[in-house]
């Protein structure tokens, strides 16, 4: 028993040990002379932390024994930005930068933010365009304009400045400028040239000899490119003609020598000879031993020559629209021409001199048949005229001697030269048609208007 007393003894006292040691005490309390530990009741210290721009402020809690705990947070602060100095880099192109630092005590954080409306002006080069953007703002200097004979457009005439970026002015003296002058820029120095909207043709040997223009920019009002404009440049590598062109003439890129690229809008519906001849590094697209241009949506549009001038077979691409003048000229060994339907204008001399021809047959889509199409194809017997065409060219059927019917689908509403009708009796008439086509009428340009 007594040894049960003494362990449980133990026990108590072990306990009161750990309390002791456990609790807030104060070492110097006594009562009665005896030492014993007594607890007390935590006092804490508060100490507030201010909110800052990046951090939340906080109540912190602190006892004598050593105890805290934290509460009362408060959210921080925004950063306070109050003065903007600009950083002074605007362009022409982009509006520029203002910078603020924090006003906040402590705190060194810094804003930029763009500066509305703080675009620049152009800086203008002789060139006419913005040294900084490149953007073409004036007429380059030195370009020499003039007005056209009844007053009402403007034209340009010659360039004798030293700048060789050029850019053409799209308005002179209140006139639109609608043409380039032959041979207005030929020989010169000149190594890009922007022509506006407002021409509508660029004239014969405009640029011709230009060793130096790698870059032209063909404005959207541009219609007709004439003979030699841009023959012989040299370094001019990519050409994008516009979908407002419809006429490119002979020999317009003639001896380009670095042309690799070439975009023929649907536009075109003519090609003259030699247009792209001595082009020797230019991309044609080849089908049936035929060379052919055109776009990324249809890379046959126009068919340019033939690869083998020998060739004994030819076929021409389903989605050709045109045939450029002198396509087939001079072919030896063709007996038989098949135009398709896709096809809607036969090019000047584009059959020209084809001795063994015998056979034609024009799809119902052609609408046009250029000068001396057929010339001298004196094995060519019968021919076939569709209702789709209007316009026969002059000599277009000359010195076919052989031609001794030609059936014209619809015969009514030719006239010849644009004012002698021809009667409709005679063209219904095989034999009469033919002897009108390849002699009687054949120096004029045929038309139907009905």
């Amino acid at each position: 028993m007594k040894k049960l007393i003494k362990i449980f003894s133990t026990l108590f006292a072990c306990s009161v040990l750990a309390f002791s040691i456990s609790a807030c005490t104060d070492n110097t309390a006594t009562q009665s002379g005896n030492d014993f530990s007594s607890t007390h009741t935590h006092e804490y210290t508060a100490t507030v932390t201010s909110p800052t721009c990046i951090e939340q402020g906080y109540t912190t809690h602190t006892c004598t024994c050593g105890d805290e705990y934290v509460d009362s947070y408060v959210n921080a602060t925004n950063h306070n930005f109050m003065y903007y100095v600009y950083d002074n880099n605007a362009t022409c192109l982009e509006n520029g930068t203002e910078t603020a630092v924090c006003v906040n005590k402590g705190c060194m954080e810094s804003n930029t933010r763009v500066k509305a409306n703080s675009l620049t002006s152009h800086t203008v080069d002789d060139s006419g365009r913005c040294s900084i953007c490149n953007q073409t703002i004036v007429s380059t200097k030195g370009i020499l304009y003039g007005v056209s004979d009844d007053g009402t457009y403007a034209e340009v005439l010659s360039f004798y400045g030293d700048d060789t970026e050029i850019t053409i002015a799209s308005i002179y003296n209140d006139l639109p400028v609608k043409t380039i002058y032959k041979a207005a820029f030929r020989e010169t120095r000149i190594i890009s040239v922007i022509i506006p909207n407002s021409v509508t043709s660029i004239g014969y040997e405009a640029f011709s000899k230009c060793d130096n223009l790698t870059t032209v920019s063909i404005g959207n009002g541009v219609t007709s490119i004439d003979n030699w404009a841009f023959s012989y440049c040299d370094n001019l590598a990519n050409v994008i003609i516009p979908d407002s062109v419809t006429s490119i003439g002979e020999a317009t890129f003639y001896g380009c020598n670095s042309l690799t690229n070439v975009s023929i809008p649907d536009s075109v519906t003519s090609i003259g000879t030699y247009a792209f001849s001595n082009c020797d590094k230019l991309q044609f697209n080849i089908y049936k031993n035929c060379r052919y241009l055109g776009n990324d949506y249809n890379p046959y549009l126009a068919l340019i020559d033939t690869t083998n001038l020998y060739s004994n077979s030819y076929e021409i691409h389903e989605n050709t629209k045109l045939i450029a003048d002198r396509a087939f000229f001079l072919c030896p060994h063709i007996t038989v021409i098949v135009i398709p339907d896709s096809v809607t204008s036969i090019g000047n001399s584009a059959f020209e001199g084809l001795l063994d021809l015998s056979k034609v047959f024009i799809g119902n889509g052609v609408t046009s048949i250029g000068d001396a199409t057929f010339y001298c194809c004196i094995n060519l017997t019968n021919i076939f005229l569709p209702d789709s065409v209007t316009f026969i060219g002059k000599y277009a059927f000359s010195d076919c001697y052989n031609l001794t019917s030609v059936i014209f689908k619809n015969p009514v509403g030719w006239s010849s030269d644009g004012y002698y009708k021809i009667p409709s009796e005679a063209l219904g008439n095989p034999a009469t048609a033919a002897k009108y086509l390849k002699s009687t009428y054949s120096s004029y340009t045929w038309q139907r208007t009905e």
